[in-house]
């Protein structure tokens, strides 16, 4: 059943709070907060005028053809979760499709899962999505870059004024017209956020925003054989035929969604419903071993997990000391491209890994759900709005 639409005063806060945002020059929060009045009152007049004076600080219209000189987006890590960080960078990557920049990624200090932060951990996960490296730029970097603060710092392993100072918190829309030779993005964007400024004529224009996520990820998501290799190693040895993946949530969630334990005893009712009659194994994804131990009570022999680094308390897993950071990641992913490999899946839409295995793989009717709605097909106001950091 689809959501009442918003009442006429909740409109009206929503405007409000707009009028502010773009007044105070945050400009991706105007723009979510209108897109939401549109999207039940398209032709309301405050809204439309509020989108006019978004545009008009965002125009002119980004480049969607070849250029006679070749510019760059450089993508440097979120800096939250794995699976937060990767769904961060496919929004990047839609960025750069949308400015007609190669995209060129480094992950240093800022992620959570490199054990050395003088060196660019995406390259050792994934193939690169261009053939261009961060060294190539560097001769660029005081010529001509996007924002000025990291001119003559293209190669700082940590994060440059990210959340505080000049230039910071710049939303991914603020790059749409910059033409500087070298662009860096170091903060939060999503594909929900940046789908609606996709200019008409662009090949991706009119796709929904699951249609990007899945396009997106075949194209730029490419593990590296290491990861390849260990996916089809485990399934040869433990899932040789069809098998169904749910993903459970604990450890740091807890701290993050309130009402996790309602929400997971909600999810185990789902699976019962879903997988309890059927004899299919059970492939677990969790970073919490009380939750696995708590499945392997319910279905015993059914249930399959990889030997992986777990917690069973409410610290987040790369916060394991010791922990080989590098390690974790390499795990985390072998989980997820071993779920999307099943015939059927399970997840809690308030988690990036869950929702990221539901939104990058075309899964049949009624083979995959998701307990609460997915967190990566809508925009994240709060990122925007100041009341994150």
């Amino acid at each position: 059943m689809a959501a009442p639409p918003p009442s006429p005063d909740k409109i009206g806060n929503f405007l409000s709070q707009a009028e502010e945002c773009l007044r105070s020059g945050v400009i991706a929060g105007a723009d979510i907060l209108t897109r939401r009045v549109l999207a039940h009152d398209a032709e309301n007049p405050r809204a439309r005028d509020l989108l006019e004076r978004i545009e008009a600080q965002i125009l002119p219209r980004p480049m969607t053809g070849p250029s006679d000189t070749a510019r760059y987006l450089v993508a440097r890590a979120w800096g939250a979760g794995l699976w937060s960080d990767l769904s961060q960078l496919l929004g990047v990557f839609l960025l750069a499709e949308m400015t007609g920049r190669i995209p060129v990624v480094y992950w240093g200090a800022e992620s959570h899962y490199n054990d050395d932060p003088s060196h660019d951990l995406y390259g050792t996960l994934f193939h690169p999505p261009s053939e261009t490296r961060l060294n190539d730029l560097l001769a660029l970097e005081d010529d001509s870059v996007f924002p000025s603060k990291w001119k003559g710092r293209l190669a700082e392993p940590d994060s440059v004024g990210k959340w505080k100072g000049p230039e910071s918190r710049i939303p991914a829309i603020a790059f749409l017209a910059r033409q500087e030779t070298v662009a860096v993005f170091d903060y939060f964007t999503s594909i929900a956020e940046l789908a609606p400024w996709i200019p008409s004529g662009h090949a991706l224009a009119g796709l929904a925003v699951a249609d990007l996520y899945r396009h997106l990820a075949e194209k730029y998501l490419r593990p590296r054989p290491e990861i390849a290799e260990r996916v089809s190693r485990f399934k040869s040895a433990r899932l040789p035929g069809p098998y169904a993946a749910i993903h459970m949530r604990g450890g740091d969630k807890n701290r993050e969604v309130e009402d996790l334990e309602a929400i997971n005893r909600y999810f185990a009712e789902i699976v019962e419903q879903a997988l309890g009659m059927n004899d299919l194994p059970i492939f677990v994804m969790t970073d919490d071993a009380r939750r696995l131990d708590e499945l392997r009570v319910r279905y015993g022999l059914r249930i399959v997990a990889t030997e992986c680094t777990r917690v069973d308390s409410d610290v987040g897993i790369h916060l394991v000391p010791g922990a080989n950071k590098r390690g974790l990641a390499v795990e985390m992913l072998t989980d997820t491209y071993v779920a999307l490999g099943a015939d059927a899946f399970i997840g809690n839409g308030y988690s990036n890994a869950s929702a990221i295995v539901a939104a990058i793989k075309d899964w049949p009717p009624r083979s995959c759900w998701l307990v609460g709605k997915s967190l990566l097909l809508a925009p994240n106001l709060e990122i925007h709005t100041g009341s994150v950091a």
